[in-house]
């Protein structure tokens, strides 16, 4: 083992241990300062993508709200839509289809089978139609009530009245009938209806 001696005077070692004591010091505070700037660095970044983020999410918030603007317009003229639909489906359900109904009718009438009197009245439950006239048979009566049962907006049809007789033909027999109308919310509209 070696002992070292030093020759040198004590206040030179006392300015050695300062110097070494200030290396010290002054290497642990520039350890600091870069672990510092360091941190410092790296929040710098993380704060500029943070801001960037923002940003980002700002522009599209401005655009989420130009679009949520564009579809508000949609949304008023969808409830527009909604409201004629509705002011249509209350006009369209007190609607009759008088075209198809009185072609039907008229497809129907067997030969031997003739109408007076044709009206429709409003009742407190809808439409109701009486026909007048007369049959050279019953029995052509009762086929021509058959056929008006197929009339797609005819329902409830009774032979309210039959009588033979009275009438300029011999052997008539004179009839009346009627039947409740179906409005078109009800039944759903055909240009043709089958004929004998």
């Amino acid at each position: 083992m070696t002992n070292m001696i030093s020759l040198l005077p004590d206040s030179v070692k006392q300015k050695q241990r300062e110097k070494q004591k200030k290396a010290f010091y002054i290497t642990c505070c520039s350890a600091v300062l870069v672990f510092m700037l360091m941190v410092f660095f790296v929040m710098s970044l993380a704060v500029a993508n943070i801001h960037g983020d923002y940003n980002e999410a700002m522009s599209d918030r401005q655009v989420f709200k130009m679009q949520l603007s564009k579809l508000k317009v949609y949304e008023e003229k969808n409830k527009e839509v909604e409201k004629l639909e509705k002011s249509a489906a209350e006009i369209y359900g007190k609607a009759i289809d008088w075209e198809g109904l009185l072609v039907g009718i008229s497809n129907s009438i067997p030969g031997g089978v003739w109408i007076d009197e044709l009206t429709v009245s409003d009742e407190e439950d809808g439409k109701t139609v009486r026909i007048a006239g007369g049959a050279e048979s019953y029995s052509l009566v009762s086929e021509w009530i058959d056929l008006l049962r197929q009339v797609q907006g005819i329902t409830d049809l009774r032979l309210t009245q039959a009588n033979q007789g009275g009438s300029d033909v011999k052997n008539a027999f004179l009839f009346e009938m009627s039947a409740s109308l179906e409005t078109l919310k009800t039944f759903s509209v055909q240009s043709e209806v089958n004929s004998p």
